[in-house]
Parts: C-alpha cells; sequence; structure tokens
C-alpha cells in the first residue's frame, strides 16, 4: 500500500436516537450514535472494516435542534403578547407540531411590520418535542410579523353659541374603538376646526388618518343663534305710532328699501312704553351694517340703532 486513506461508502444508516440530546427527549439525556450501517466498497474493501454500534470516540452522533418559522398575525391592541392563533408555527417535519407561551413581537405598531419579528417566545411539546426545534429572534423568512389596523370612529366636537358679532371656533374631537387605554391624543395626524361669525347652522368636520387605526369620521354641528336686543329704555320705540310717523322718519333722514336692516330714533325722544315690535328686533340684528354713519350701540353687541334728525319730542321708526 502506498500510505494513503482508504475510504468507503454506506447505506441504510440509522442512529440510536432522532432527537436533539436532551434529558427529556427518548434519549434521556444519553450520547447518541450509529446503530446501524451497511458499509460499502470506496477505495477501499468494505470486508476489511467492521463498525461496533455503541457510543464511543468512533461512534457518535450530534443532532442538532431545527430551526422553526414563526408567523405573527394579529389586529393592533396596543401591545406586543401574543396569545391563542396570533402566532403560527412551523415545524417543516411531517406533522409535528409545538405548542407556545410567553411570547412577544419586537413592536406593537402596524407602521413597523417591514421590520418587526417574535422577540420571544417558549416553544413547549406537541406532537414534536420542543427540544428538537430553536428560532433566531430576527427579522427573516422564518420570523414575520403583520399587524392589521384596529377600527376607530372620529366624532367631530359640536357647539351651539350666540351670535358676538365677532368670529367664533369649535375645534376638537372625541373618538371610541381606541385601544388598551389609548385616548384621543395618540390620533396625532386628525384634526377638527371650523371657524365662523354669522348666525346660522354649520357641519363641523373632522380629516386625518393614523397609522393604528382605520378611521370612520362623524360629522358634528356648530350652531349660532341670533340674539334678542336689550333696547336703551331711552331709545324705545312704540310700536302703535309706527305707521303714522314712518314717512316723518323717512324725510328726517332715514332711507328707504325692500329688505332693509336698520331702526330709526329721533335724537330727542319723548317718553313712551318700554317696547319693540318683533320686526326691528331681527332686522336690527340681522342687518346691523345697514345703518348710517350716526349710530348708537343697544347694550347688546351686534344689534345696532340708527340717530335721526326729528323735531323734539317727536319719534319715529321705520324697518327699511
Amino acid at each position: 500500500m502506498n500510505g494513503s486513506k482508504e475510504t468507503l461508502t454506506y447505506a441504510d444508516v440509522l442512529a440510536k436516537y432522532k432527537d436533539v440530546t436532551d434529558a427529556n427527549a427518548d434519549n434521556q439525556g444519553n450520547a447518541n450514535y450509529v446503530d446501524s450501517i451497511t458499509l460499502q466498497n470506496g477505495t477501499g474493501n468494505a470486508y476489511n472494516y467492521r463498525f461496533t454500534n455503541i457510543n464511543s470516540a468512533n461512534n457518535n452522533v450530534t443532532i442538532n435542534a431545527k430551526q422553526v418559522a414563526l408567523s405573527a398575525t394579529k389586529t393592533y391592541d396596543g401591545n406586543t403578547h401574543l396569545t391563542g392563533n396570533q402566532l403560527s408555527i412551523d415545524t417543516g417535519i411531517g406533522t409535528e407540531t409545538l405548542t407556545y407561551s410567553n411570547a412577544t413581537i419586537n413592536s406593537k405598531d402596524v407602521k413597523d411590520n417591514v421590520s418587526n419579528y417574535v422577540k420571544t417566545v417558549t416553544l413547549a411539546n406537541g406532537t414534536g418535542k420542543a427540544s428538537n426545534y430553536q428560532f433566531t429572534a430576527v427579522r427573516s423568512a422564518n420570523n414575520q410579523v403583520m399587524l392589521d389596523k384596529a377600527n376607530a370612529i372620529v366624532i367631530a366636537n359640536s357647539a351651539t353659541v350666540k351670535y358676538s358679532g365677532e368670529y367664533q371656533t369649535v375645534s376638537g374631537f372625541t373618538a371610541t374603538g381606541l385601544v388598551a387605554g389609548e385616548t384621543e391624543q395618540v390620533l396625532t395626524g386628525v384634526s377638527a376646526k371650523r371657524t365662523e361669525k354669522e348666525v346660522g347652522s354649520y357641519t363641523t368636520i373632522a380629516t386625518g388618518s393614523d397609522s393604528n387605526y382605520n378611521l370612520n369620521f362623524v360629522r358634528g354641528q356648530f350652531l349660532i343663534n341670533s340674539v334678542n336686543p336689550v333696547v336703551n329704555p331711552a331709545q324705545t320705540i312704540n310700536p302703535a305710532q309706527s305707521n303714522s310717523s314712518s314717512e316723518a322718519a323717512s324725510t328726517a333722514g332715514g332711507s328707504s328699501s325692500s329688505g332693509g336692516g336698520k331702526v330709526a330714533i329721533s335724537a330727542t325722544p319723548a317718553p313712551m312704553p318700554n317696547q319693540i315690535d318683533n320686526t326691528a328686533k331681527q332686522c336690527s340684528i340681522a342687518h346691523p351694517e345697514a345703518c348710517e354713519d350716526q349710530c348708537q350701540d343697544a347694550l347688546m353687541p351686534g344689534v345696532v340703532f340708527c340717530l335721526v334728525a326729528a323735531t323734539p319730542t317727536t319719534l319715529s321708526h321705520k324697518s327699511i
């Protein structure tokens, strides 16, 4: 012989134990070894060799734990815990299955789906033995997480105010369906605001989006009510004199139009009952800007009475 090593081939080789060496496995922690093998010719003749089916320095087997494939799916719930069927474990070995406990994911947020992974999990026996499997806590083809958005309802705030002559604003919103004790403060991409001045009913609308919630928006209402004027007693109008004195008011400096919005009052009115008719009230509230240059504010903001020239002790008014 020339001193080179002879080689053999083999067939039908079996290890004594199929499990990773573990005290809870079939081998009960005993070292594994080749239990049977058919030696075949290589560069050497198989008949020149034999083996002993017992663990020794010349006969040992190491079986390593297999990597499992983990796939986690759940609807956003504000935490990183996994339970029940939220985690799927694929052993890749026949019909062997595993169970689990204490599973968590790296991020609770939907926006991290592309990089998220199962961070911790305790594998437990199913039809297969947990000691034969392992997992790696890193994003890979064998460790993926997919979170779905939760559903929430966003309701724009409503408000009812009185007309002030100034712009008024209603803003903000409430939300239902938020999870894990979260409040509206987490919806940083949502806003609602409406600013108006005139009497009327307006719709308030919330807009925006959120990475963890599918949002359904509900409109609110912003109502600006008219106000009843508070008339200075020294500037009151007797509705009984309305018809008889209209011409005098027009001659004294009032103007006329079919859609009028002012009340003309004499500069030196005579005493009369403290009252004003509804038409005069509404016209003053709706169109205070229709008055002439010389005006006097009533006690209620937004109600203007116009002073016009008139003879002493004569009071007249005209809705124009």
